[in-house]
């Protein structure tokens, strides 16, 4: 277990943005020798948003997906096409950020996480 020992007054606290448990697994399937499917789940559990431990925002599981193709130009260049999607399910969760004050009621800052998105690329490998 990680806790804040820099400020007093913080001392004990979970440091922000850090959860007890993270996890990540990807796996790829080669569907031919030029074709792969990527599946991934990311996992973040409950974490503090503030250093003074006053506020928690609920941990999260999201699952991304691509597809990438690879073909073969000439013996110097390989033409790489990927295709993803982050947050396949459009799952709604708080990333990073987050902060108090005496001032504001609730908290100001957290970042909400993105929405389902995606990406294509192309990458020249010589």
């Amino acid at each position: 277990s990680t806790q804040s020992t820099g400020d007093k007054k913080f001392e004990g606290n979970r440091p922000v943005d850090v959860p007890e448990f993270s996890a990540s697994l990807w796996s790829s399937y080669k569907v031919q020798d030029n074709t792969n499917l990527n599946l991934g789940l990311i996992y973040e559990g409950d974490r503090y948003g503030d250093a003074k431990n006053t506020f928690k925002k609920d941990g999260y599981a999201r699952v991304d997906m691509g597809v990438s193709y690879k073909h073969k130009y000439d013996e110097n260049l390989d033409i790489i096409a990927r295709f993803n999607v982050e947050n396949l399910f459009d799952t709604d969760y708080f990333a990073g950020g987050g902060s108090t004050n005496s001032e504001q009621k609730g908290a100001s800052g957290v970042v909400v996480g993105e929405d389902r998105n995606y990406m294509a690329t192309i990458q020249f490998k010589y």
